[in-house]
Parts: structure tokens; C-alpha cells; sequence
């Protein structure tokens, strides 16, 4: 009687050292024949330019070279290449030139009216105002008239809005974009720290913002201004802790029985966000005209603290903020106009 019978050849049934896997080794498979290795190295060769045309169309598959007979090195070079390549495709491009037209339009969409004031309740409404998405990894303007609010609130939710979509676009492609948003938040920063607090400062805060971050000039004569400037209006000779000022955006001239007069938009008093007049003769202002959109992102790069800002905003006596010592008494110089235009570069008219 057949117990076991095989049609395999004996040579594949008896154990040789070609065929007995040592401990640990795992088991050999047969080699394959030529042809079908022939077959394999043809079809692969067929599909690479293909698959290069297709996803790669850069590359140029005719070359001497093929992409598949290149070494590891040159291959990582090129993928690398088509990457960067596709992202700057894919990116939307960066703002560039003045920021008037995208700051007009920016008040367009801001709300109207409600009520001014400058007390807790206002400042809460505008730290509310501005919010990160962490889902979104994006920053969020939602102005409200529901609450009152004041100059520097109202202007620096224009600001925002207008540089809104490069912050974000620059924060879903940088390495810690979280962080690079929280620079954009209002926090009970101290006259002269981070951005808000050069926004708020008495003084030239916006034209020594617009000064250190490289976004555009400032200058001093109002027929030169275009709707979309921001203006630091002084009324009192004074500059620093005891000045009477207004932060407000530029919107046009208007001659009336042989008076000039200057319109601005701003939180203003009482009316909220509001449009205003105010007579030109005798108005003292520092225009703020973002002519650099490009330079944005400098705006994460600032020293934590304007130290000249910080100085003229702060009582003599009190602790400076940054180097944890008392301050000396102030300086009557950095109170005065001239200093104030000195410190932010500010000219005459701008270059045409």
C-alpha cells in the first residue's frame, strides 16, 4: 500500500544545505527566472517616464538621464524641487505695494455707531474681539457695536482686518503658528509692548510701529495724505502721558464756505465707529501710509518693548516693565513734538 506519493522531484524532497533554513533564518524562495525578470525590468522602465509625465511634469523624462537611473541623492533633489515648486502653486500670493485700498475696504465691513468710552467694559469688548482658531489655526476679527469702544480700539480692528488673510496664510505654513498669533491679541499689554501696545501708546505709537517693522513712512503734511492713512491727531502741545490725541484713518478733504476740513473714521466720542470733520487750519498729525504690505510678518520679529514709547507713557517712579528697575526722571526733550517725529522717521511729504 502507498503511503505518500509526490510528483515533486526527489532533489526538492530530500533536505540539502540549499534547502534547510538555518534557526533563525527565514525561509528561501526560488529565484526567478530571467525572463520574467526581463519582463519586470521592461514594464517598470515603461511606467516610470509615465508616472513622471504625469505628477512630475518639470522633469523632463527624455533626458540622458531617466529620473529612475539616478542615484538617491539626485532623486531627493528633484522630488524636492517639484515640492517647493507645487506649494508656490498652490500659495496665494503675497500682498505687495500701499494698503490704502485693502484699509478702505476693511471699513466697510466694520460695524456702525454704538457708544464710546474708554473704561474696562470697552477694553473686554475688544479683547473679545480678536480670537484664535485653534481648529482652524487662523486669527478672527469680530468687531461689535453692542459695546462701546474707543480710537485705538476701533483703528486696530481695521489694522487686523486688513492684514488678516497673510497673517493667517502665514500661520497655517510656519512652524508654531499659535504663537505667532497670540503676538496679535490684546492682553493688558503695557503702553510700548508687543503690538497693541505700540498701537494704544500716547505719542507716536503707530508711525513708530510702521517705523521699526519696515511697513511704510510717516510724514506730517496733510495735502500729501490718501484716503486709508492712518493719522495721530495731537491737540495739546505736550507728548506722552499728559497729551490730548485721537488715532484715526484719513478719509478725504472737503473745502466748505472757504474752510478746509480733514474726514477721518474712528471709535470716536459718543457716536462708536463713526465717520467725523474737523477743521484742517491748525491741526497738528502724524500720517501713517502702509506702503510695504510685503513686510508683515517683521511685525512678529519686534523687540518686546519700544523703550522711547514705554518711557514717555510711564510715571516717573514706576517699575520699567522690561528691565525691572525704577525709571529715571523723563526727559522734557522726549515730551516735545520734535522728538516725537525724530523717533519715527517721520518727513515732511512722502516721495512720490
Amino acid at each position: 500500500m502507498t503511503i505518500f506519493s509526490s510528483k515533486l522531484p526527489v532533489s526538492r524532497l530530500t533536505p540539502t544545505a540549499a534547502n534547510i533554513n538555518q534557526p533563525g533564518e527565514s525561509p528561501q524562495s526560488s529565484p526567478r527566472p530571467a525572463h520574467l525578470e526581463k519582463q519586470k525590468e521592461a514594464k517598470f522602465s515603461e511606467l516610470v517616464p509615465r508616472y513622471i509625465a504625469l505628477n512630475q511634469p518639470h522633469i523632463d523624462s527624455s533626458a540622458p538621464h531617466p529620473f529612475h537611473t539616478r542615484s538617491t541623492a539626485e532623486r531627493s533633489n528633484i522630488l524636492s524641487q517639484n515640492l517647493r515648486l507645487k506649494r508656490q502653486v498652490a500659495a496665494p500670493a503675497q500682498p505687495t505695494g500701499e494698503a490704502n485700498s485693502v484699509i478702505m475696504a476693511a471699513i466697510s465691513t466694520m460695524p456702525s455707531g454704538g457708544s464710546y468710552s474708554v473704561g474696562p467694559e470697552a477694553r473686554r469688548a475688544l479683547e473679545d474681539s480678536i480670537r484664535i482658531s485653534l481648529r482652524e489655526r487662523r486669527l478672527i476679527v469680530t468687531p461689535t457695536n453692542e459695546k462701546p469702544t474707543f480710537d485705538t480700539a476701533a483703528t486696530y480692528l481695521v489694522f487686523l482686518k486688513s492684514i488678516l488673510e497673510y497673517v493667517n496664510q502665514a500661520a497655517k505654513t510656519g512652524p508654531s503658528s499659535y504663537f505667532s498669533l497670540r503676538k496679535f491679541l490684546v492682553s493688558g499689554q503695557r503702553a510700548g509692548m508687543h503690538i497693541w501696545g505700540r498701537w494704544k501708546a500716547l505719542g507716536p505709537g503707530v508711525a513708530c510701529l510702521i517705523k521699526e517693522a519696515d511697513l511704510g513712512i510717516n510724514f506730517t503734511d496733510p495735502y500729501a495724505a490718501k484716503p486709508g492713512d492712518f493719522m495721530k491727531i495731537f491737540r495739546s502741545e505736550t507728548v506722552g502721558k499728559k497729551e490730548t490725541s485721537q488715532l484715526a484713518i484719513y478719509i478725504g478733504k472737503d473745502v466748505r464756505n472757504g474752510v478746509a476740513y480733514i474726514k477721518y473714521w474712528s471709535g470716536n466720542s459718543p457716536e462708536g465707529f463713526s465717520f467725523k470733520e474737523e477743521p484742517m487750519h491748525g491741526m497738528r498729525a502724524i500720517f501713517s501710509r502702509i506702503t510695504k504690505l510685503e513686510n508683515i510678518g517683521n511685525l512678529q520679529l519686534l523687540p518686546k518693548i519700544n523703550d522711547y514709547l514705554s518711557r514717555i507713557n510711564m510715571e516717573e517712579g514706576r517699575r520699567h516693565p522690561k528691565q525691572g528697575t525704577t525709571l529715571s526722571p523723563i526727559n522734557r526733550e522726549d515730551l516735545t513734538m520734535e522728538e516725537a517725529l525724530r523717533q519715527c522717521g517721520t518727513v515732511t511729504r512722502p516721495p512720490v
